[in-house]
């Protein structure tokens, strides 16, 4: 077996040409892309919401990229709240949150 990599010097880039170039002017993607960087993505806000009566009883506001990164902060939340509100006994969330370190977390607090 070879290590080399067979190379066809026909080939007239060595990387594909940008997707400017043979996407049409007036295609959807462009549009998206365009609504995409118009939008203000600086701050995205979390709540938590008690299932009952649907009430915002926390929320945050995070640049975090990634949805696992919000239990911690989001509990921490939630035990600033006056006694007088009650405390969280169960933890519902979408899969997006879902990790070893926020399984971890949930079932210690």
């Amino acid at each position: 077996m070879s290590r080399f990599v067979t190379v066809d010097r026909g080939t007239d880039y060595l990387l594909p040409p940008p997707v400017e170039k043979w996407l049409p002017a007036g295609h959807l993607a462009r549009f998206v892309v365009e609504m995409v960087e118009r939008m203000d993505l600086s701050a995205l806000t979390r709540a938590a919401v008690d299932v009952e009566s649907m009430l915002i009883v926390a929320h945050t506001v995070t640049r975090a990229t990634n949805d696992k990164q919000q239990v911690d902060p989001m509990v921490a939340e939630l035990q600033k709240l006056p006694e007088s509100v009650g405390s969280a006994q169960t933890l519902l969330a979408a899969t997006a949150y879902f990790s070893q370190s926020n399984v971890k977390a949930g079932g210690s607090r």
